[in-house]
């Protein structure tokens, strides 16, 4: 069996430009140029700009932190975002691409790549890994090239594209992005109008005088309508009619805020944690605190309906716990902790966390009952779980890393009903857990455990395992028990050389479904696996 490991994948990368130019036009603009692409079965407009950088993991700005092998990750490109001015040394917020274009032209460098793959762009709808290459990259390599590719305009992944390098297990690389370019449908009606009437004018003569009107002839048949003129001027305001009814409310924006509080300090955080309070935020009129950077030290409670906000890894929460109310979301923000005692993220309703990085002793759970979603995160924990959520009904954890340094640490112990899409989980012994009755779904994500079990479930627990990794140098374990079934599809079970793969379903498991799996072992090796074939 050839190991996926040290598969190389190569990719191409398609580029097309059509350009008309009409003669006899000439125009002078300022700011981005525009050329006009016509004909297609989608007209477009390529708009150039000044490079401006959108990514670069030296100094976390876009995403956070070098890109691991194998772990796609989102980049919001479209509407207000960080970017980074090397001359200026700063880290402006402004728009580059705007919201709805429909394509997006860059400069992607990959530099210190620890083993040899290939860097995918795509656009952010993407699920799973890529089939397909812009960049192959050696170690230690710096390697650019450009990269066009198309921006979803609506739904979740609007705006974004996604970024994956592959091939080597736990490989990873640094990532540049300098965006030059996007495309969009906007204008085209106005342009090709103005050509129109260009190409239809005088060609410079001078018109002779007017001949003697010729007798009148019989009317034709009507032709057809013509195009709608001009508006006319507007006509005098007459008087206002009476008021109609109240119409319906609309739905929430999603950025619709009743109040936005800023804070620069401890005191000023928790001043506008209390006048939140006070202004009794509720589902349609939300309350944001937005931190700047600096470190705030001990802990906070947030009411429900109060959003937290930060500026990236310069904004820290040190040394405190963070307690959530029934309707939260959190993002943008680094937690630190120096003291032997734990801190900890509560979660006590339906909460998101996005963009959060926990380092050290620090572990989000939630309260009996809880919904919690965690978006673009890294936690890094000393002991136990680094996501504690077995009491919880609900877990979506997507596009993040969870990693606890114990060598019989657990990374995720999972809720009522888990899913885990495009993750890293790193821990010891029973990396993920599920407990008695869970339904857990691991898609396109990596399991990495250093002791002898990767995954385990309880009594009647039920794992889904998509388009995923697991991994574990000492000889991998899947186990589940009685009453439970596990099913395993498109996946990889990989151990050192003369390792063990365990796939076990203990106390008679209902069901054990393999469907397009493989071993990954030095010598081939397995006990207990189980190739029945899927209904």
């Amino acid at each position: 069996m050839q190991n996926p490991r040290n598969r190389t994948r190569l990719g191409a990368l398609a580029a097309a430009a059509a350009l008309i130019t009409t003669a006899g036009i000439a125009t002078s603009v300022s700011g981005p140029a525009a050329v006009l692409a016509l004909p297609g079965a989608v007209e477009s407009t390529t708009v150039t700009v000044d490079p401006t950088r959108i990514l670069d993991t030296r100094i976390n700005v876009g995403l956070t932190g070098d890109f691991t092998a194998r772990t796609p990750r989102k980049l919001q490109v479209t509407g207000a975002i960080v970017t980074s001015d090397e001359v200026a040394a700063n880290t402006p917020v402004k728009t580059v691409v705007p919201d709805g274009a429909n394509g997006i032209i860059l400069n992607v460098t990959a530099f210190q790549p620890t083993a040899a793959g290939f860097i995918s762009i795509r656009p952010g709808n993407a699920t799973g890994l890529p089939a397909t290459s812009n960049l192959n990259v050696q170690p230690g390599q710096i390697v650019p090239n450009a990269v066009t590719v198309a921006i979803p305009t609506t739904g979740f992944n609007a705006g974004q594209i996604d970024i994956a390098y592959g091939n080597a297990p736990g490989a990873t690389t640094g990532i540049i992005i300098d965006v030059v370019g996007y495309t969009t449908s906007t204008g085209l009606l106005d342009l090709t109008d103005r050509v129109i009437a260009l190409e239809a004018g005088t060609t410079g003569r001078t018109p002779g005088p007017a001949g003697p009107a010729g007798p009148s002839g019989q009317d034709g048949a009507d032709g057809q309508d013509g195009a709608d003129g001009q508006d006319g001027a507007t006509g005098t305001r007459g008087p206002a009619g009476p008021a109609g009814s109240r119409g319906a409310d609309g739905v929430d924006g999603d950025d619709l805020y009743e109040r936005t509080l800023i804070a620069h300090d401890k005191v000023t955080f928790s001043a506008a944690i209390n006048a939140a309070n006070a202004l009794s935020p509720s589902a349609s009129a939300r309350v944001l605190i937005l931190l700047e950077p600096g470190i705030y030290t001990g802990n906070h409670t947030l009411a429900s309906f109060v959003d937290l906000r930060g500026s990236g890894d310069g904004t820290i929460l040190e040394n405190g716990d963070l307690v959530l109310g029934a309707a939260n979301d959190v993002s943008a923000l680094r937690f630190t902790n120096s003291n032997a005692a734990q801190q900890r993220i509560s979660v006590g309703g339906t909460s998101t966390l996005r963009d959060l990085t926990l380092d050290g002793n620090t572990q989000i759970s939630t309260a009996t009952g809880a919904d919690l979603t965690i978006i673009d995160s890294t936690v890094r924990f000393d002991v136990g779980p680094g996501v504690s959520a077995s009491v919880a009904d609900t877990l979506v954890i997507e596009g993040s890393t969870v990693t606890t340094a114990s060598t019989n640490g657990t990374a995720v112990t999972g809720a009522t009903k888990s899913t885990l899409r495009n993750s890293v989980f790193q821990a010891g012994n029973q990396a993920i857990t599920a407990f008695n009755g869970d339904t857990m779904d691991i898609i396109g994500s990596e399991v990495r455990g250093t002791d002898n079990t990767v995954v385990v479930g309880g009594t009647g627990a039920n794992f889904m395992i998509v388009d995923s990794y697991l991994e574990n140098p000492t000889g991998s374990s899947i186990i589940n028990t009685a009453a439970a079934s596990i099913t395993m599809l498109n996946s990889t079970v990989a151990t050192a050389a003369d390792a063990i793969v365990n796939i076990i379903g203990a106390g008679g498991a209902d069901a054990i479904c393999i469907g397009v799996a493989e071993l990954d072992t030095g010598d081939g090796s397995s006990n207990s696996w189980n190739d029945t074939t899927c209904p």
